[in-house]
């Protein structure tokens, strides 16, 4: 029998390994089902070829939570190693935090009210090697020029930081991963909040694609 994991279906082939025990749940904002992340012991993580650098990236995810109660101090829906590209939830006020190393130097940003209201939100940030765009549920929010070169990031993380620290989520629901190793212009983000239809990616989508599309996406590798 082989390890729990999540197929990337990007055609990248960036599966996720799944650490403790992970379900599927038919709340979901898009879809079929979401996946539930019970406690910090429980996410996913995927390696990416060869520290991956891109000149520019699309992150984007669905949560819903209400636990405003989090080890380490925050949720942390959607992390690459180190968190060179970051989008997580303070626990304490429940404001989503995005942002990514460019240059060596960390931005990141809290944004909008409370979002772990019990209701669904599409979490999205964009760079596109100058100005660095988040969005709340397709809308945007703030946005900051900031110019240079992302940092390499290795290890992507989906309900936990996959790094030494311990943080985690607790009580989170999850749908609807995407990377895309291009920004996204925001017509695109508005569209992929109000539709589940694919986006014109260009063949950039790089690394991990996670819909959950059907009750296989969790599985057993043998």
């Amino acid at each position: 029998m082989g390890n729990d994991y999540v197929e990337d279906s990007s055609g990248y082939n960036h599966n996720g390994t799944i650490t403790g025990n992970l379900s599927l749940s038919n709340n979901t904002p898009r879809y079929q089902s979401s996946t539930y992340f019970e406690d910090y012991t429980r996410y996913i993580s995927c390696l990416l070829d060869n520290n991956w650098i891109p000149n520019a990236v699309t992150m984007s995810c669905w949560i819903k939570g209400t636990n405003r109660s989090a080890r380490g101090g925050f949720h942390i829906p959607l992390n690459m190693h180190s968190t060179n590209f970051e989008i997580s939830i303070t626990s304490s006020s429940g404001l989503a935090r995005m942002g990514y190393v460019i240059g060596g130097t960390r931005y990141v940003s809290d944004i909008g009210s409370n979002i772990l209201d019990g209701n669904w939100h599409m979490l999205t940030s964009t760079f596109n090697g100058s100005t660095i765009c988040r969005y709340i549920d397709g809308t945007l929010i703030n946005s900051e020029n900031r110019s240079g070169a992302l940092t390499a990031v290795q290890t992507l993380g989906i309900g936990a930081f996959p790094g030494g620290t311990t943080y985690g989520n607790t009580q989170l629901y999850e749908s609807d991963v995407r990377i895309y190793a291009t920004a996204l212009p925001a017509n695109d983000i508005l569209q992929l909040y109000h539709t589940s239809a694919k986006i014109d990616n260009k063949q950039n989508l790089h690394s991990f694609e996670f819909n959950e599309a059907s009750q296989q996406k969790i599985t057993k590798s043998g």
